[in-house]
C-alpha cells in the first residue's frame, strides 16, 4: 500500500474545496445563513487507525488532518457555524471510532435550524 503525504493544506485542495462549498453557500439568503451550521463530514475510522496514522505522518492523524482542512475552509468563508462529523461507521460497535457521528450531530441541531453538508 502507497500512502500519499498529508495534502489537508495543500492550497489547491483548499482552493477547490472552498470553491464548492462557496458555490453553495452563496445560494443561501442572509438570514439562512444564520440560521445554518455547516457539517464538514468525513469517513469515520477505528481510533487506533487515527493513532497509528498520527505515528506515520509526524503527528498529523487523520481527523487532524481533516480538522484543520475544514478549518481552513471555514475560515475562509468566514462560516458563522461550523463542525466536524464523520459518517459511515461499521465493525465492532465496542471499537471505538473518530466521532462525532453525522447522524447524532444533525439531530441534535436540526431540530430549530437548518444544515448544509460539505
Amino acid at each position: 500500500v502507497v500512502h500519499t503525504s498529508p495534502f489537508e493544506l495543500d492550497p489547491s485542495f483548499i482552493g477547490a474545496q472552498t470553491d464548492r462549498v462557496r458555490e453553495i453557500w452563496n445560494l443561501f439568503s442572509d438570514d439562512r445563513k444564520r440560521q445554518t451550521r455547516v457539517f464538514f463530514t468525513s469517513h469515520s475510522i477505528p481510533s487506533a487507525m487515527d493513532d497509528k496514522s498520527a505515528a506515520e505522518n509526524g503527528g498529523m492523524s487523520y481527523g487532524t488532518q481533516f480538522e484543520r482542512a475544514s478549518a481552513k475552509i471555514a475560515g475562509f468563508l468566514g462560516l458563522p457555524r461550523w463542525e466536524v462529523c464523520y459518517q459511515s461507521r461499521s465493525g465492532n460497535p465496542k471499537e471505538p471510532w473518530l466521532g462525532p457521528d453525522s447522524v447524532r450531530s444533525s439531530g441534535v441541531w436540526n431540530q430549530k435550524n437548518s444544515n448544509a453538508w460539505c
